[in-house]
């Protein structure tokens, strides 16, 4: 499921992008799933963080890069619900979600 964009003016857009790359907007990954794979690529990779969907309209086509710029490959937005109960978390005897 795509997350939804919420089309925001030119102006609103615009000062997103440059709140972003003058570090204003601060963006903390939460995950990285897997955490490895084959270095000839095709895995799926999952990133989680909080306030990525203040991105998406003023950057509709995002981009990961994995090691060095010639490792740069297309991504999606894709919104996601909490984070995932851990196999540890059975443990502790919280409920899985």
């Amino acid at each position: 499921m795509s997350t939804k964009k919420t089309n925001k003016n030119a102006w609103e857009t615009e000062d997103i992008k440059t709140r972003y790359q003058q570090g204003n907007i601060k963006i903390e990954i939460d995950s990285i799933t897997p955490r490895a794979g084959p270095l000839y690529g095709t895995t799926r990779v999952a990133v989680r963080a909080d306030q990525v969907d203040q991105l998406v309209d003023a950057f509709p086509n995002p981009k990961c890069r994995f090691g060095t710029n010639d490792m740069i490959v297309d991504a999606t937005y894709v919104k996601c619900s909490k984070m995932p109960s851990s196999f540890y978390d059975k443990d502790k005897g919280s409920d899985f979600r």
